[in-house]
């Protein structure tokens, strides 16, 4: 038997309810009182029915004397008290005592005059219609709201103790359930007293604005304890929602899917005219929720699509054309020398094509992306990979870094922040079809009962091709102005049948002196590598280096330096901007060039990192004149190897000195 008592939002929110009781819940009644705190009216208290309205039902149901009815009017009159004195919790509180009475004492009347006796008292002070009194003895029944849109199907014997169990209608733009999954608008909260003993069925009518395509495969989601979740389907047929999803709104083709997957009787009622439907024992927030979850691929992904048989839970395969691959994409392909397909035209794959044994290129890895019906990005969702024809290997790939992970016949990744999960591919050894599946599974962002559309299986065309030859190239400047710091002046490019790819260079030495640059195209499928270096000087600025005494050429006989005197050889080195360079080395060498310049030359001095440095940059070497290396009438060159690889050079004759030596 259902006993149905008037409640709301409120009182499902904080209530305290009923006690537990004797297990013969008609001798005692509960005796904890509803949480005044927890409750507000939704009708205007004593309005829907009058005192003595009250008073002449309550002696109806016992039969006008004893003493029940006369501890019931006693109650009212309590009641009618605290309306009066505008204790609003207090009459509930008392309301609530009234109905447990009357359910513990059996009165002799009618189950239509007891409900309608309930229904008064609570209306009486203030309360709503949707709240549900279930006794331990009650055979199965269905618990239906007032407006239709929701009801529970209970078991026999699903309570303990008598429970109270309500159906709260939420508003259809703030959906409760804590999930990415797409939610339409049926949203219920339920709560009850005391804890079921067995799972009861909750169904809820979908809003009549939920698109016909995504209607025929919601599912009931539930705010549980533990997290969101999916119930397991259940038959929602005892809740007709045909009123309020219309079996009209529906367009033709879907009525026609319909008929294809489900019996002809049952079509119709099961996608448009029942409730949506699942098993639950702990009542919170309910709602619908489209449970299937959506892939696309890339170039050479082709959808093994699963289809939904008439079991709600069971699941059938069937190939689905997807959107073009490489075989009808051959129209935007390019093709280079030799009857060669790039693969990758303007960094967009054409086409997953390789050489045995060759690794796909980068833009054309295989890649899915999970979203919902309506687009939400699902993120850290797991997805499967493994090798299927060909032999091969994969690994998983960073998506955004294009960087891969250890390679296997199967791999293990996750959807990115962009919904999106790829590996690396390296085909087998053997020309022909090579092929990847992806296999998404519950996790992340999809729950556990999540339906995913099918699996992607990615193939690819593994051709002992002749890769195309290619030019890298690489230009540097003859010199640079050094710094002090590594210097990059170079640029690098390779070029192809169909490629033009800038590169950047690599570099050695490029600090000071002579520095080397090099460029390395790796090649690929399509392509040999190729690489090319190019060199350049980082050098000091020279400033009045060896100016007077020496000469930049050969002095007149009448501009001697004389035999034993010593001569300052000195010069300054800067930076690009001016800036003293204070860490320079150089090694000094002296030769004798005859008495016209033009004799061979003999070495008579070579001294290694000769120089001293000095503050501003200059550096300095004190020459003599006095050994007998140095002969008076000769001409002698001199010369400084400074250590970003310049030279600095000039000129003295030798005259006789004083005694004329």
């Amino acid at each position: 038997m259902r006993r149905r008592i008037v409640s709301n939002l409120g009182v499902f929110l904080g209530a305290v309810l009923l006690a537990s009781c004797g297990q013969d819940a008609r001798r005692d009644g509960p005796t904890t009182p509803l949480a005044p705190q927890s409750r507000r009216s939704t009708v205007t208290p004593g309005t829907c029915t009058s005192f003595n309205n009250l008073v002449a039902m309550a002696n109806a149901i016992f039969a006008g004397g004893g003493p029940n009815v006369n501890s019931v009017l006693g109650k009212l009159d309590n009641l009618n008290k605290k309306i009066q004195k505008g204790d609003l919790a207090g009459a509930q509180d008392q309301a609530q005592n009234i109905v447990s009475f009357v359910q513990s004492k059996a009165p002799p009347g009618t189950s239509a005059q007891v409900q309608a006796f309930v229904n008064a008292v609570l209306c009486y002070v203030g309360l709503a219609q949707d709240t549900f009194v279930v006794l331990p003895s009650d055979q199965a029944q269905i618990l239906k709201a007032t407006s239709g849109q929701a009801a529970i199907s209970l078991q026999a014997n699903s309570v303990t103790v008598p429970t109270v169990i309500t159906i709260a209608i939420l508003p259809n733009n703030a959906p409760p359930l804590d999930t990415k999954l797409d939610q339409y608008p049926g949203f219920i909260a339920l709560t009850q007293s005391s804890p079921l003993t067995k799972p009861a069925i909750v169904a809820v009518c979908p809003s009549s604005t939920v698109p016909a395509q995504v209607l025929g495969r919601l599912r009931l989601g539930h705010q549980a304890s533990t997290g969101f979740e999916i119930t397991p389907a259940a038959d929602g047929s005892f809740l007709d929602c045909s009123a309020v999803v219309g079996e009209s709104r529906a367009s033709g083709w879907l009525h026609k899917l319909a008929s294809l997957v489900l019996p002809t009787p049952l079509y119709a009622k099961t996608f448009f005219g029942s409730g949506v439907a699942g098993l639950a024992t702990e009542f919170s927030p309910f709602g619908p929720v489209d449970d299937e979850l959506f892939l696309s691929s890339g170039v050479g992904g082709t959808r093994t699509e699963f289809q939904r048989l008439p079991n709600a839970d069971s699941l059938g395969l069937r190939l689905l054309p997807t959107t073009p691959n490489a075989s009808s994409a051959a129209s935007s392909r390019s093709f280079a020398p030799g009857g060669r397909s790039n693969t990758v035209v303007n960094g967009v794959c054409t086409a997953i094509d390789a050489a045995v044994g060759m690794a796909v290129e980068t833009e054309c890895r295989p890649t899915v992306t999970i979203k919902t019906f309506q687009g939400t990005l699902m993120q850290n969702v797991p997805v499967g990979w493994a090798i299927g024809l060909g032999g091969g290997v994969i690994a998983p790939e960073v998506t955004a870094a294009h960087t891969c992970g250890a390679f296997g016949s199967t791999a293990s990744t996750s959807t990115d922040a962009n919904a999106k999960a790829s590996v690396c591919w390296t085909l087998g050894a053997t020309p022909g079809t090579n092929t990847v599946i992806a296999t998404p599974s519950a996790g992340g962002d999809a729950p556990l009962g999540v339906f995913f559309n099918g699996t992607f299986t990615f193939t690819a065309t593994a051709k002992q091709i002749t890769p195309a030859p290619t030019t890298a190239l690489i230009s540097c400047p003859a010199t640079v102005g050094y710094s002090g710091l590594p210097v990059t002046p170079c640029q690098g490019s390779v070029s192809g049948p169909g490629l033009s790819q800038t590169l950047t260079p690599t570099y050695v030495n490029n600090i000071v002196g002579l520095a080397t640059a090099t460029v390395n195209y790796g090649g690929s499928s399509n392509y040999l590598a190729s690489t090319a270096s190019a060199t350049f000087r980082v050098e000091y600025v020279q400033s009045g280096c060896f100016a007077a005494p020496i000469s930049s050429a050969m002095p007149p006989t009448t501009s001697p330096r004389q035999k034993g005197s010593t001569i300052q050889i000195q010069c300054r080195l800067l930076t690009g901007t001016g800036a003293a360079v204070t860490n320079a080395t150089g090694d000094l060498v002296v030769q004798d060039r005859g008495t016209d310049g033009l004799g061979g030359p003999v070495t008579v001095l070579s001294i290694a990192n000769a120089f001293i440095g000095r503050l501003e940059g200059f550096y300095t070497y004190v020459l003599d004149t006095s050994p007998s290396g140095f002969v008076v009438g000769h001409y002698y060159f001199v010369c400084a190897t400074w250590s970003d690889g310049t030279k600095s050079s000039g000129w003295f004759y030798l005259a006789a000195g004083e005694g004329g030596h």
